[in-house]
């Protein structure tokens, strides 16, 4: 499910990949209401980070956005994301739901 359809328009698939990805990341805290200050005190993720990663500048940092994802109760579908899909999935249950899930296609 997306919550924002944006898709950078990037050739860069590195910086498409973190654009996209950080509308998405700041959709879900939108959606909660929720602050940056707020967010850091949840997830210990510096708000200067989360509104980095937010704005999908510098490198992702990979443990922050786990932790980002756990807390939003997200998942990310990189498969979609890649094909231009910008998509952050609910968990099902925190249990069951991987926090990142990548397909792969063999040729």
């Amino acid at each position: 499910m997306s919550l924002i359809e944006y898709v950078s328009q990037s050739q860069q698939k590195q910086r498409a990949l973190r654009r996209t990805m950080g509308v998405q990341l700041f959709a879900c805290r939108q959606q909660l209401r929720q602050t940056l200050m707020h967010v850091q005190e949840k997830t210990g993720v510096p708000a200067r980070d989360i509104d980095r990663l937010e704005l999908g500048k510098g490198d992702v940092g990979w443990g922050y956005v786990i932790l980002l994802l756990s807390y939003y109760k997200r998942t990310i579908n990189f498969a979609k994301l890649l094909k231009g899909g910008s998509d952050l999935d609910r968990k099902k249950t925190p249990e069951k739901a991987s926090i990142l899930q990548v397909k792969h296609k063999r040729k």
